[in-house]
């Protein structure tokens, strides 16, 4: 899930992900509600109505919110906070 998003996101390939994920794509990707045949085809029936703008756009936000989110900086602040929270309560 978030890691295949973190891998994709840095090529700022757009997602196409279930809501199964769990994955905050804010307005850049696509979810199918259901993981069935139908389901996925009208995602991939939207994302092919996409402009070629419409594809840059969403890929520069694609590639930005996972740079911002994912960093290697972001993830050490996080577990620093995480770590520092754990050894405050023992």
């Amino acid at each position: 899930g978030a890691a295949v998003l973190n891998v994709c996101g840095n090529g700022g390939v757009i997602p196409l992900l279930s809501k199964e994920a769990s994955i905050d794509i804010d307005d850049f990707g696509f979810i199918f509600e259901k993981i069935d045949n139908e389901s996925i085809q009208a995602v991939i029936n939207q994302a092919l109505q996409l402009t070629d703008q419409e594809i840059k756009e969403r890929s520069i936000k694609c590639y930005e919110m996972i740079s911002k989110k994912h960093s290697q900086i972001n993830y050490a602040n996080e577990l620093r906070k995480c770590l520092t929270g754990i050894l405050r309560t023992n």
